[in-house]
């Protein structure tokens, strides 16, 4: 969805900037040399699009006004002025506004940095002017309130697809933008920013996408927004994003330096598999503002998402990967402070703190310290033996959790407290945390309760059964088989909450075949096998079809194996060229979901 630059809602009024490049200006435009073919499609697209919104808008009642790039030159100032004020008809005041901007802007002296703001049609009502920047004059619309980033209802169900598909309900956010990008365009102009923006894409989207990893929501001018289900591939795409960036920059000493900051937040978007849409755009916006925090290079993430990647993480980067807590800051439309974490990879950078950002210093409680007194004073005369026991959680996050998989823990105090005390029943002892996420998902904490005052810091270690999925989508002499072949480590925990360290090895393949007496025909020939413990759990060799012609999706998930913790299964996927073939466990709970 395409939205005006400008809305004067009491006239009904649309207004649209056009760029000369993007839009095809008939006077300034000029054909790239390269990739000809691929620019003229997307000019023509977008002239296309441009018209059909048109269309839309005038049937709804509006009146749309287009104006050129170019028209803001001061040489053509006047006469789009003109068409303003003569497409503003009757409002007065707003005739005013603009004829004061525009005699302050074009005078030497007038104010400076201009920029141009993108509205929306239900948005308030907005302050219109003009301003001098450089020798450019730019329309400025300030809106009187403050407005939260908008998802379309196509941008909404692309989200729900994705998390229907990989079967969540839990969703990382991640944001990117390039530091400093306007003055990039501003200086080598926008041809130059195009290509640079250009070439971004092409890293972002295709470290985000590959293998259907990640599922890149929307481009919003220089910035890109993308969802994982797994945080530790999210946080595993952004450190590769930022390595690709920085190889990028290192072989095109010729461009300008792209300084990407990413920021990610993790969230709960689905209740009961049913999406919470106010939910998504509650974790967007939280997203967005930890992404402001971060400098160019730089990855900003939130406490759950630090939580779930660190561990898993751990053992697949080598011992490179830093974490660092810069504290908690308060960020902008967000009553509570959030926790910042940030990941580095330790041999391109050191960790740094936010700058130019809010802190939130917490202090620590009063009566917490005089537990603690109180705690080691009867250490000390020999009576801890005789304390009742009372244990405390501390940061503690809002999942469900339970104790020993029999009782849900409950806990004292408002959700937004640091510290808590415990209503459930811990006995001195070992006992086992446990946070069902999703059906591959959980969130495992082995804790020791002493006699006396216990306090649990947060802790949780994020388990992932393993899963292996490649797609193929045939081109002949180019893409005609896919194969993969993994080892994964994980730990699964029986009734009596005993760990049992499990190491499975999954491998499958995918080889495209087409029919030579029947061109509408596709043959798939796939190859899988799991192996868990050094015993085989299945292997198998079979043919699916496709018409290649025609839409005939096909989506099938079979069971393979099942025991008392968790059970492996096979899903496939069909339609036109393209087929899925997925190996992967989950908990035995999900068996019949």
């Amino acid at each position: 969805m395409v939205r005006p630059d400008f809305v004067f809602r009491k006239e009904r009024l649309a207004v649209f900037v056009d760029g000369c490049f993007w839009h095809g200006c008939p006077a300034h435009y000029t054909r790239p040399k390269a990739r000809r073919v691929f620019w003229d499609a997307k000019i023509a697209a977008n002239r296309a699009r441009d018209r059909r919104i048109d269309r839309a808008l005038c049937a709804a009642g509006w009146r749309v006004l287009h104006v050129w790039e170019h028209a803001l030159a001061p040489s053509a100032a006047a006469r789009t002025l003109a068409r303003v004020r003569r497409a503003v008809g009757a409002a007065c005041g707003l005739r005013r506004r603009i004829s004061r901007a525009a005699r302050c802007g074009t005078r030497q002296g007038g104010p400076q940095d201009g920029f141009l703001c993108r509205s929306m049609l239900r948005a308030p009502r907005s302050r219109v002017s003009i301003r001098r920047n450089g020798g450019l004059l730019t329309i400025v619309a300030t809106m009187e309130t403050g407005t939260s980033l908008d998802l379309t209802n196509q941008e909404l169900t692309s989200i729900e697809q994705y998390r229907l598909r990989r079967q969540t309900s839990v969703l990382v956010i991640l944001f990117t933008d390039i530091k400093g990008f306007t003055e990039i365009a501003e200086r080598r102009g926008d041809r130059h920013a195009a290509d640079l923006l250009h070439r971004h894409d092409e890293i972002v989207v295709k470290a985000i996408e590959e293998g259907g990893a990640g599922l890149v929501v929307k481009h919003i001018g220089d910035s890109v927004m993308a969802v994982f289900a797994e945080p530790s591939t999210a946080v595993e795409r952004a450190l590769r994003i930022q390595e690709e960036i920085a190889a990028f920059n290192e072989a095109h000493p010729e461009v300008e330096t792209i300084g990407l900051r990413i920021g990610l937040h993790m969230g709960q978007v689905a209740v009961e598999n049913q999406a919470q849409f106010d939910l998504v755009g509650r974790h967007v916006n939280r997203a967005s503002r930890v992404e402001t925090l971060a400098d160019a290079g730089q990855i900003y993430l939130t406490y759950p998402v630090f939580d779930s990647a660190r561990g898993w993480l751990r053992y697949k980067t080598g011992g490179h990967i830093d974490w660092k807590l810069h504290g908690n800051y308060l960020l902008k439309g967000l009553e509570e402070p959030v926790e910042i974490y940030e990941v580095v990879d330790k041999r391109r950078r050191t960790p740094a703190p936010p700058k130019n950002a809010r802190r939130k210093y917490k202090l620590f409680p009063v009566w917490l310290a005089l537990g603690v007194l109180a705690v080691g004073a009867a250490a000390v005369f020999g009576v801890m033996q005789y304390q009742r026991t009372e244990v405390y959680f501390t940061n503690w996050n809002r999942e469900l959790t339970v104790v020993d998989q029999k009782q849900i823990l409950a806990l004292a105090g408002d959700r937004g407290q640091e510290t808590r005390l415990s209503l459930t029943r811990l006995p001195v002892g070992r006992h086992l945390l446990q946070q069902d996420i999703n059906y591959q998902v959980r969130n495992y904490m082995e804790i020791e309760i002493k006699r006396g005052m216990n306090v649990i810091p947060p802790g949780m270690v994020s388990v992932y059964l393993p899963a292996l999925e490649r797609r193929l989508d045939f081109q002949p002499g180019h893409e005609e088989q896919v194969e993969a072949q993994q080892t994964y480590t994980f730990p699964l925990y029986d009734k009596d909450n005993r760990r049992l360290d499990t190491t499975a090895e999954l491998s499958l393949s995918i080889k495209g075949v087409p029919d030579p007496a029947n061109p509408e025909q596709m043959t798939f020939r796939c190859t899988w096998k799991v192996v868990e413990n050094g015993v085989v759990v299945g292997t198998d060799t079979f043919e699916m079809k496709s018409r290649a012609t025609a839409d005939d999706y096909q989506n099938r998930k079979v069971v393979i194996q099942a025991d008392a913790l968790h059970y492996w299964y096979l899903r496939t996927y069909t339609n036109r060229r393209s087929a899925e073939l997925e190996i992967g466990a989950a908990y035995i709970e999900y068996k019949d979901k």
